[in-house]
């Protein structure tokens, strides 16, 4: 089996867009921290605020949050990548890609080869199939 190992070992800087457009830049080191790089379209309805000098916590705020893997999902995908990566919330953010559901898409330094599934055919594709690909995970 032939696995990829030019990962990255960590993600720490993701840019967050919609429609091709950059909203803002998603950081993580001892807490996450949003700044929105325009203020035209917002990232979420909670960050509408004019001037808002961006969003700091230790919590990934909801609207990143609602499209992380969980259970045995998620469980798969960290014991797969542990040897390569520190598989966090922002490396499960930067494995979505623009492959999500919904309007955000995440740009950063982990560059995955483009496939073709058929559960792209039919609509659906996610970073988890996508992981499964690369990997060459059935």
């Amino acid at each position: 089996m032939k696995y990829q190992t030019n990962l990255p070992a960590k993600i720490s800087n993701i840019t967050v867009c919609a429609n091709q457009a950059e909203l803002g830049v998603l950081t993580y080191g001892s807490v996450h921290y949003y700044q929105p790089l325009q203020e035209k379209q917002h990232v979420s309805l909670t960050m509408t605020q004019r001037g808002m000098d961006g969003y700091s916590s230790s919590a990934l705020h909801p609207i990143f949050a609602q499209n992380l893997p969980e259970g045995f999902n998620r469980r798969l995908i960290t014991e797969r990548l542990a040897r390569y990566a520190k598989v966090n919330n922002m490396y499960f953010l930067a494995l979505q890609g623009d492959q999500g559901v919904g309007m955000l898409s995440y740009q950063s330094e982990l560059n995955l080869p483009e496939i073709e599934s058929l559960t792209a055919k039919v609509g659906y594709t996610s970073y988890i199939r996508k992981s499964h690909t690369v990997l060459n995970l059935p």
